[in-house]
C-alpha cells in the first residue's frame, strides 16, 4: 500500500531541495530520518517534516513504521512570488522569491517480494 504526502508552496527553491533528495531514495524511514537530522541544509529540515507527516499518515492506515520505505521523492517548482525593491534614482528592481512543491511516496516492504526472489534463486540453482 502506498502512502502519498506532499508539502506545497514550501518557501525554498526547488534546486536547493534537489540536492538533498538523492540521499533518501529506497531507504527505510528510520534511516532517512537519521540522515536528514545530520544534513546541515534548510531543505533537509523541510523534507524531514514531510517524512514525519508521511509516518503519521501511515499510522492512520494501521501500517507499522519499521516496514515503511521511501519509494519515490521529488520536487517541482511552484509559482514564484514577485516583489520589488527600490533602487537609486527612482528605479526599482524585481525580486523573485522561489517556492517548491515536494512529493513523497512511502510503501511498506512486501514479504511476498522477498519470498519470490528466494524462489527465483532456488529455481536457478535447480536449473543448473
Amino acid at each position: 500500500m502506498d502512502i502519498r504526502v506532499s508539502q506545497k508552496f514550501s518557501k525554498i527553491s526547488a534546486s536547493k531541495v534537489r540536492m538533498v533528495l538523492p540521499l533518501l531514495k529506497n531507504l527505510k524511514v528510520e534511516e532517512a530520518q537519521n540522515r536528514l537530522k545530520f544534513i546541515q541544509k534548510e531543505a533537509a529540515r523541510k523534507v524531514l517534516q514531510l517524512v514525519k507527516s508521511g509516518i503519521a499518515a501511515a499510522k492512520e492506515k494501521n501500517l507499522e513504521e519499521e516496514q515503511l520505505v521511501i519509494k519515490s521523492i521529488k520536487t517541482d517548482q511552484a509559482p514564484s512570488l514577485k516583489r520589488f525593491r527600490f533602487r537609486s534614482r527612482g528605479r526599482t528592481s524585481r525580486i523573485k522569491k522561489h517556492q517548491s512543491h515536494i512529493f513523497l511516496v512511502l510503501t511498506n516492504e512486501d514479504k511476498k517480494d522477498k519470498i519470490e526472489t528466494s524462489k527465483d534463486k532456488d529455481s536457478e540453482k535447480k536449473s543448473k
